[in-house]
């Protein structure tokens, strides 16, 4: 990463700015095993009763 900011490109910038964001979401995998599988999951089971409870008061 140090090497994409020095080169003062910007694609290689965003890149590196990119990763910096995500930096921590992707070292946790390799902490604890954990992801947010289970959190999507459920989301997805939810969303199609939240569309069938539309119009109904």
């Amino acid at each position: 990463m140090s090497c994409a900011t020095r080169s003062q490109l910007a694609p290689m910038m965003k890149v590196s700015k990119t990763i910096k964001q995500d930096e921590e979401g992707s070292l946790r995998w390799f902490h604890c095993k954990m992801t947010n599988g289970l959190l999507e999951g459920s989301n997805g089971q939810l969303q199609p009763v939240k569309r069938k409870a539309r119009g109904y008061p």
